[in-house]
């Protein structure tokens, strides 16, 4: 990193390593020689300076796990989910085949499995159809650590995101402080703002 990086080539530096190690930012930076506050895949909020997070520097609880536990953690997700695994685990970013309840077999890595970024396509059906009515939603959350953070998205089924979003939650031991949502009858006024937000 170099002082010379603008304040937004630094943000785009941050946002593609935090996405490579599936981190979330909480408290992004002001100033170069801030602390960052982040919270891994899983759950643990850690602060780190920005020049060892960009060179590597990773969540020390999860650095310390053994491929035993998160193998233990991968199987537990399975379970809960009615899924099953195949192949042999190498790590977190190397994908593996599920097969879901329903037969539908999709790859995907370990780790978007385990931080509930993935479930079976077919069976999702998921995407936001812009054609259809949809809602915008938040949450105020607080996580485990003491951090508040924001939530949000758009849905064109609110009640299951609703309710797929609080299960996470409830694994994630957040607690949910306030929650809206706005229906909007023409779809593409609730993906606009999205990505306005965004």
């Amino acid at each position: 990193m170099s002082h010379k990086d603008s304040r937004e080539e630094l943000n785009a530096k941050l946002k593609v390593v935090a996405e490579r190690n599936y981190d979330a930012i909480l408290i992004g930076f002001k100033r170069h020689n801030q602390s960052l506050r982040l919270q891994c895949l899983f759950g643990h909020c850690f602060s780190v300076d920005i020049t060892p997070y960009l060179n590597g520097q990773q969540c020390q609880v999860c650095v310390g796990a053994s491929t035993d536990q998160v193998i233990s953690r991968l199987n537990d997700e399975c379970l809960r989910r009615g899924d099953r695994r195949y192949g042999r685990y190498i790590n977190a970013h190397t994908k593996l085949p599920f097969k879901c309840s329903n037969g539908h077999v999709w790859e995907v890595t370990p780790a978007n499995y385990i931080g509930n970024k993935s479930c079976c396509p077919t069976c999702a059906g998921s995407g936001f159809n812009p054609s259809m009515p949809g809602y915008f939603y938040y949450y105020n959350l607080m996580l485990a650590c003491g951090t508040l953070v924001i939530g949000f998205g758009i849905s064109n089924n609110f009640g299951k995101r609703n309710k797929e979003h609080n299960r996470n939650f409830n694994i994630a031991s957040a607690v949910v402080l306030r929650s809206e949502f706005v229906l909007f009858e023409d779809g593409r006024k609730a993906l606009a703002l999205e990505k306005e937000i965004k």
